[in-house]
């Protein structure tokens, strides 16, 4: 057959017509002519397409698998119906190849692969769109898209239909969902283009609901870590909505743009955060508010830092802690700001001394409820502060990195053995509590901790972490007082280093 393919693509269609049909005349069952058949109606619509969408091409194809359609079953009648369908498309004969389409959409759902089935959800999205069918276009282009996530004219597709249709509450819903499901595939140009027609269209702003978009949006914002500049740039007179908006619509847009410019007190006290801000998104019916605004105001703060005014930065690291103390990120970012600029933001060590407080406050919270995922995250973030702070300690004491980061590691092997899975890596706290050992004079400790910490970052895959350590024992080789067995576990780990990866 790939000789007939050749001899249509090169124009020589007699040639190839002579072959197919002493291919159809030998084949001794209705079933291996069938076959036959459709092979060449495929080969004749391919090679149309090589030779702009030559009609005579088509025509012949069509007849091929039209002639196929009554006797084709299994995988074949799902191919044939199909291929016949989309050259309909192409020869602009939406409602025949709206007929033909339908007529295997039940094979399609019970029977095919998912990359398959997305394929032909496309076809017949686009036939119903073709025959202004815009809603059945809508939801099959989604289901294309859902089935492979990949396929990005399926998603493209669903977003300029949805801008086709008459904005209503429930679309206008829907179409907020999907713009969330489109971030999550990371269709992140997409989602952009989709707000930002939607954001200019009144019809749309004035429906109720329209917030539930604004808070797709805030989703993006995240995701690409618009900072203060970029927004100023970008969106904040997108977000200037007019009078006819919905009250909540209205709401949103403000808190939206006071997020980026709005000064907030820095305080770190959980469940005093900007409850306007996520009273907001509670009305829009988001559950998860505190959590969607700790995020958007994490990466506002990354955006000042980025500029140098950490006074904003240290604001927005606050509130976001203080919304979401899960929000490890945020608690990391305000030690950091609180440690290196104290001097021109807390002096007095107030705000950070207050901020340990409920670090501990909320430890003890997390051990009350065996929630070792948070009791992990405390003692790391609390590890962290006192490694900064020069504050080595020792095991009894928990003001101090040594304490805080030998009950990390121990709360990370019990998440482990609670979940039965991946708890995350830890090959970096445990460094971080040797290089503690060593600045505190435990010098054996400190050897040992270094050995397991080259393994344990080995074994997670992090190389550079691994020849980081190793190096850092060579170096200290003598002081650390390495046992025999410690010896021989670091010429190992070299050994690894060196073999190809």
């Amino acid at each position: 057959m790939d000789q007939a393919d050749i001899l249509i693509k090169a124009g020589h269609t007699h040639e190839a017509t002579a072959y197919f049909e002493k291919a159809i005349y030998a084949a001794d069952t209705l079933e291996l002519k069938t076959q036959t058949t459709v092979t060449w109606a495929n080969a004749l619509s391919r090679a149309s397409r090589v030779r702009n969408d030559d009609p005579e091409l088509q025509v012949k194809a069509a007849e091929l698998y039209h002639s196929a359609l009554p006797r084709v079953t299994g995988d074949l009648k799902r191919l044939t119906f199909n291929n016949y369908g989309s050259l309909l498309l192409r020869q602009d004969n939406p409602m025949e190849a709206l007929a033909v389409l339908r007529a295997v959409e039940e094979d399609y759902a019970r029977e095919s692969e998912p990359v398959e089935r997305s394929r032909y959800l496309y076809n017949l999205a686009r036939a119903f769109e073709k025959n202004d069918e815009l809603a059945a276009a809508k939801d099959r282009y989604q289901k294309s898209a859902v089935a492979d996530p990949k396929f990005t004219p399926a998603s493209r597709a669903v977003s300029r239909v949805l801008l086709k249709l008459i904005a209503r509450p429930d679309l206008v819903k829907e179409t907020a969902q999907w713009l969330d499901t489109v971030v999550d595939h990371g269709d992140l140009s997409l989602t952009q283009e989709t707000i930002r027609s939607v954001l200019t269209r009144s019809d749309w702003v004035s429906q109720p609901g329209f917030e539930k978009v604004l808070i797709s949006l805030m989703r993006y914002l995240t995701v690409t870590r618009v900072g203060p500049q970029e927004f100023k740039k970008q969106w904040q007179k997108n977000l200037t909505v007019t009078g006819e908006a919905h009250q909540d619509t209205r709401l949103v847009a403000r808190e939206m743009v006071a997020a980026y410019y709005e000064d907030f007190p820095i305080a770190f006290e959980p469940e005093r955060g900007h409850s306007r801000f996520v009273a907001s998104l509670r009305a829009a019916g988001q559950p998860d508010a505190e959590r969607v605004v700790s995020a958007f105001m994490k990466i506002i703060g990354d955006g000042y830092l980025a500029i140098e005014q950490e006074d904003q930065a240290l604001q927005r690291y606050a509130l976001a802690w203080t919304l979401d103390t899960t929000n490890m990120e945020a608690a990391l970012y305000a030690a950091d700001v609180l440690l290196k600029r104290r001097e021109k933001i807390d002096q007095s060590n107030d705000l950070l001394n207050q901020f340990i407080f409920f670090l501990f406050e909320g430890k003890g919270r997390a051990y009350l409820g065996k929630d070792w995922e948070n009791i992990l995250r405390f003692h790391m973030v609390l590890g962290t502060i006192y490694v900064q702070r020069g504050e080595w300690g020792f095991s009894g004491n928990p003001q101090s990195a040594i304490f805080q980061l030998e009950h990390a590691i121990e709360a990370h092997k019990r998440l482990f053995s609670q979940v039965q899975e991946d708890a995350g890596p830890i090959a970096g706290v445990k460094a971080e509590l040797a290089y503690s050992y060593e600045e505190a004079g435990h010098y054996r400790s400190a050897g040992a901790t270094y050995v397991d910490a080259a393994e344990t970052a080995m074994v997670e895959g992090d190389h550079e972490l691994t020849r980081t350590v190793v190096e850092k024992i060579s170096r200290a080789t003598g002081r650390l007082d390495l046992s025999e067995q410690d010896d021989r576990r670091v010429e190992h780990i070299r050994k690894l280093l060196k073999a190809p990866q």
